[in-house]
């Protein structure tokens, strides 16, 4: 098919030595021959003949040895030079002595062009072809065609990082991809695909990062100018959980009435640090905790609803937690690393100043919130006063239409105190008001790995004056004008019946 003559059909194409004896070495060729040498290249064996349906001058791209027997390998070899676009992929645990056809077109869509074991879980095979990616969890009795937020697209490398347990594929044309954390396979690839018939299993996660965001030096915001990937958020942990998916297939798991997950984390002593709730839906879910700890709740027009998570509060330290999930009646647990950014070191005394901090600032949240409180009681105690008064003498109605106007405009000039009037349009910036400078306080604090320094401390210093001055505000409202209105009301000669 090449007009140049140039393909002699000379050239080696892959050398695949042994990590585990650096004597055992593998070539593939681009005229179909599978060689080894046990002895470190002074003797040869060609497979050709052994490799059942290899059809003549076909190319050997890859040869994977395993990490876990020496004389294991997967030989991955492709045939569409000459119009022939069938999967073919070996493997041998004897040295090539015997070999099982692992790859047909019997489960496989498009040509081979790259395989790799799992160092850690021989099981596990990730194939890469001409119509994307395929995994195998019984080392190639059976394939799945994965065909889930990854392209049918021609997978030509991948590679398992060794640390991060990703999976890194290399494709013709559409850049590369990375499958994070694949402990989850492992664990399929351990247990069995029997696995899949449960109701209920929380699989194994990877660790997750306390990441510093502190911007590099030089220059910033380059827009367009640049190419930027999409990369994951390491400041988390997902966990991978299991759930049987519905028999009827017209069920929705999805809408608001489903049950949630509940998700409770304890550190190594045993103490509830943080509890959430998540949606699942049938099948495998990722679901999400971003390593904080349970927060404070500030004030808010909104109330929140009856089983509203609480908000995030600061970040949990550097070990080992327990997460224990539960959904519709069932229970199971996985233990999960938190790790330091390894790019920023931080000290526990850092760490101990920060939290000291945002503690300190909680009791500010809370004074406000406690006073904010008193002003939504307010306003809701006077509409049940003006329920009463619907029946009432017009004489009475009067007298408290008039005190419930002054009371209404002084609890509206509290509460722009704490947040900002309803239904105001455009952006509203009021650096006075005490849930700006409250926020503002506690970005300061949370900005650094380190201890709060000049700025942190002028900014809760600000937050402090302003908490003081505000529930102070409250607290002559309530014990003067509220207390006045409140006898008023005590007194008031209320008429229930009609006679």
């Amino acid at each position: 098919m090449d007009a140049t003559n140039a393909e002699n059909h000379t050239t080696i194409l892959a050398i695949a030595p042994s990590p585990l004896n650096q004597n055992v070495v593998w070539v593939g060729t681009d005229d179909g021959y599978i060689q080894s040498t046990r002895d470190g290249g002074q003797s040869w064996v060609n497979h050709f003949k052994s490799l059942k349906g290899l059809p003549s001058g076909s190319w050997i791209p890859q040869i994977h040895v395993s990490e876990h027997n020496e004389g294991e390998a997967l030989v991955v070899a492709n045939n569409y030079l000459q119009n022939d676009y069938s999967p073919y992929a070996y493997h041998t645990s004897d040295f090539g002595k015997t070999w099982v056809r692992i790859a047909d077109d019997t489960q496989i869509k498009g040509f081979v062009l790259s395989i790799v074991q799992d160092h850690k879980q021989p099981n596990l095979l990730f194939m890469g072809t001409d119509a994307g990616l395929y995994v195998s969890y019984d080392k190639g009795k059976k394939w799945h065609h994965w065909n889930k937020g990854f392209p049918q697209v021609q997978v030509n490398d991948m590679k398992i990082h060794p640390v991060e347990d990703d999976l890194i594929l290399g494709t013709f044309g559409r850049a590369f991809w990375i499958l994070d954390d694949i402990n989850p396979l492992r664990e399929l690839a351990l247990k069995g695909e029997n696995i899949l018939a449960a109701d209920f299993d929380v699989l194994v996660s990877a660790a997750g990062y306390l990441v510093s965001y502190r911007s590099y030096d030089g220059e910033r915001f380059a827009g367009q100018g640049e190419f930027k990937g999409d990369n994951k958020s390491y400041d988390k942990i997902a966990f991978h959980v299991w759930v049987k998916p519905p028999q009827d297939k017209t069920k929705s798991q999805n809408d608001d009435k489903a049950p949630k997950a509940t998700i409770k984390i304890y550190d190594d002593k045993g103490n509830l640090v943080r509890n959430i709730r998540r949606k699942v839906s049938g099948g495998l879910n990722k679901l999400n905790w971003g390593l904080e700890t349970n927060g404070t709740r500030f004030f808010s027009r909104t109330e929140p609803k009856e089983e509203e998570d609480a908000p995030g509060g600061y970040n949990v330290l550097p070990g080992k937690y327990k997460a224990v999930i539960e959904y519709s009646g069932k229970k199971d647990s996985v233990i999960v690393d938190v790790k330091a950014d390894p790019n920023s070191p931080v000290s526990n005394t850092a760490l101990a100043e920060i939290r000291k901090a945002e503690d300190q600032h909680t009791l500010l949240v809370k004074d406000a919130k406690t006073a904010f409180e008193k002003l939504t009681n307010a306003r809701k105690s006077i509409s049940i006063v003006e329920k009463i008064l619907e029946t009432q003498p017009d004489t009475i109605k009067k007298t408290f239409k008039d005190i419930h106007k002054k009371l209404n405009g002084q609890l509206d000039t509290l509460t722009h105190l704490f947040v900002e009037p309803e239904n105001v349009k455009g952006i509203q910036r009021n650096p006075d008001q005490l849930s700006s400078v409250l926020y503002s306080a506690l970005n300061y604090i949370r900005s650094s790995w380190s201890a709060p320094k000049a700025n942190a401390s002028l900014a809760y210093e600000k937050a402090k004056l302003m908490t003081t001055k505000t529930v102070k505000a409250v607290t002559d409202f309530m014990q003067n004008d509220w207390k006045t209105y409140q006898q008023k009301v005590k007194n008031m000669d209320v008429k229930i019946f009609n006679e």
